[in-house]
């Protein structure tokens, strides 16, 4: 039984003001973003004028496999619990010519700066300090009322040291939480000094045995560019965490600084595939 969670960040087909698509050559009909001024400066002056890179061609998708800029994904046994892989990965990115189409290159970018941490766990009712963004059955301390929660607040009080021992020991039926760290940094591996695209979320999960229920949430902040899109699938189906678009007005150039805006989002399963109890 495996539950996978994943963060995309992807540059949609069509940006309003912002894509272009291209008229002719080997590229005809795909969408391009244009190489911002600031970037020519120095260190990329020797690119053609009109130097463009090709977007992901296609607006949100819940398809693990569509074309990304980036991705992160956790890859986790429910029992017994463990993180059974974590991946990274980018569709590349293609060097375009808009006026004539012509390829001048294709890259993937370097994805060694993102990372998964491992689950912090909490075993028992009494250790769970937040359920956030979710109506739970049961109240197991702590608050539902996303309000009162704050970013920074653990999922358990205390013994997050012992998280590998403990989590070997968790048996199938049993009930437990944890949360589990994913970070990104990349940029354009065509741009030499290329700003990265950057985020930075925790996904939650409680798996609530007692009413045949696994309960996952995101919470965490993205970039200023590009699209970003987060989901969790489990015993084959899969559901949005969040979509978020480009802010209005924003492009590569934006892309300056660490990630500052703030993303959240929740969805349930049910537990082995049986519906929740009356």
């Amino acid at each position: 039984m495996r539950l996978v969670m994943w963060i995309n960040a992807f540059i949609p087909g069509h940006v309003p003001g912002y894509t272009q698509v291209i008229m002719r050559g080997e590229n005809q009909g795909l969408s391009a973003v244009p190489m911002p001024k600031v970037a020519r400066l120095g260190f990329n002056a020797h690119k053609p004028i009109g130097t463009g890179f090709l977007t992901d061609q296609r607006d949100f998708s819940d398809k693990m496999g569509a074309s990304v800029r980036m991705q992160s994904a956790v890859f986790m046994d429910v029992y017994p619990l463990a993180l059974h892989r974590e991946m990274h990965t980018s569709s590349g990115t293609r060097q375009v010519t808009i006026p004539t189409g012509e390829t001048w290159g294709d890259a993937v970018a370097d994805m060694s700066d993102c990372s998964a941490s491992a689950p912090h766990l909490a075993l028992t009712p009494d250790e769970y300090v937040v359920k956030p963004w979710h109506t739970h059955p049961v109240t197991r301390g702590g608050s539902n009322d996303v309000a009162s929660w704050q970013p920074d607040m653990p999922v358990m009080r205390a013994g997050a040291h012992a998280d590998l021992i403990l989590a070997r020991k968790i048996q199938r039926g049993q009930s437990y939480a944890y949360w589990i760290k994913v970070t990104g940094a990349a940029g354009d591996p065509l741009v030499n000094f290329a700003a990265n695209i950057d985020y930075s979320v925790r996904f939650f999960v409680d798996v609530d045995a007692a009413n045949s229920r696994i309960w996952v949430a995101v919470e965490g902040v993205v970039d200023n560019f590009p699209a970003f899109e987060c989901y969790a699938k489990y015993l084959g189906t899969t559901k949005t965490l969040f979509r978020r678009a480009p802010p209005k007005g924003n492009t590569v150039a934006d892309l300056l600084g660490g990630p500052s805006n703030k993303v959240k989002g929740t969805a349930d399963f049910a537990l082995l595939g049986k519906p929740a109890q009356p």
